[in-house]
């Protein structure tokens, strides 16, 4: 008579591998599918890096993606930028902004907010948002909001330069 082991109704504990990790559920964001963004920051940076040293010092080290794109687009057009800038009260109080650009161009200057796809599409952020654009036109500037997804885009069709002249030209 052969004895047979006990049949087991655990599954053998095995190291976890890479494979094994599951990753987060992906809310949708600005980058399709079909587009790498493991490829278009790569190119990014190396556009950054061809530009002279007085305009790469302009873009923004620690600022998303969007927003170094938005700030080469700017450098690639030779205009008067400041990145980062507090207005009305910063962030201390509600309506007050830290605007990603404000470009100097024409009589009025023209605030340019990179808007990611998922947080700035929150209930609670497209009020502040609403807010925020409204004392920023009380305070005389032109204001455009670009999104992550069409920055994205832009770059990809080869039309960032002109997406972003687009968008201050077209400021209300």
């Amino acid at each position: 008579m052969t004895f047979r082991p006990l049949p087991s109704f655990r599954k053998p504990r095995r190291p976890l591998g890479l494979g094994d990790i599951r990753k987060p559920k992906q809310v949708k964001m600005g980058l399709p599918k079909t587009l790498n963004y493991t490829r278009i920051k790569a190119e990014v940076m190396a556009a950054i890096a061809r530009l002279p040293r007085t305009q790469s010092v302009q873009i923004p080290p620690s600022g998303t993606l969007p927003e170094q794109m938005v700030a080469l687009a700017l450098c690639w057009l030779k205009l008067p930028f400041q990145c980062q800038r507090s207005e009305d009260g910063g962030r201390l109080r509600l309506g007050g902004a830290v605007v990603d650009f404000v470009v100097w161009l024409g009589s009025k200057p023209t605030v340019l907010r990179c808007h990611g796809d998922y947080w700035h599409s929150l209930k609670d952020r497209k009020h502040k948002d609403a807010v925020q654009l409204e004392r920023l036109r009380a305070q005389g500037y032109r204001v455009a909001d670009l999104w992550e997804g069409e920055i994205y885009q832009a770059w990809v069709d080869g039309r960032l330069k002109s997406f972003v002249d687009d968008s201050i030209q077209g400021a209300a």
